[in-house]
């Protein structure tokens, strides 16, 4: 199974690229899973806009958005975060800093939650974010 990074499902969520085009670019027989992590940045996003002042979205637009996230939710499979992912999370994240690097803390969990489930494989737009992780095989798009 090939997880799919936030930065993906966004990409999924606004028509820049569809399910279709990944099996294609990786293989017609992988499946494809989603972090829990993910659905919590995809759901943060959504809320932030629908609750700050100064950035508006029409009703309509959030409903759907919210829609294709449900959507999503349903036809992937959503690799929940668990104990064994916050202790390889947090070591991940402190291997990192000791090193100097900075990571952002919600790829950290992403990969350790990949790591808890013994899955190695990403997909992202932004393969720097993970590739100073180990043992991870990235599919840069």
């Amino acid at each position: 199974m090939i997880i799919l990074d936030t930065n993906v499902i966004i990409k999924l969520i606004h028509k820049k690229i569809n399910l279709a085009q990944l099996k294609k670019k990786i293989s017609e027989t992988e499946l494809f899973g989603i972090s829990s992590i993910s659905i919590y940045e995809l759901y943060f996003g959504l809320y932030q806009i629908k609750f700050r002042k100064d950035r508006q979205i029409n009703q309509e637009k959030w409903d759907n958005e919210f829609r294709i996230i449900k959507f999503l939710e349903d036809k992937l499979e959503v690799i929940d975060f668990n104990s064994k992912s916050a202790q390889l999370s947090a070591e991940i994240y402190h291997l990192l800093r000791s090193k100097g690097e900075t990571v952002e803390i919600f790829d950290c969990m992403i990969a350790g939650n990949m790591k808890a489930f013994g899955f190695k494989s990403i997909i992202t737009t932004n393969s720097k974010h993970f590739s100073r992780i180990s043992d991870l095989n990235i599919h840069s798009i």
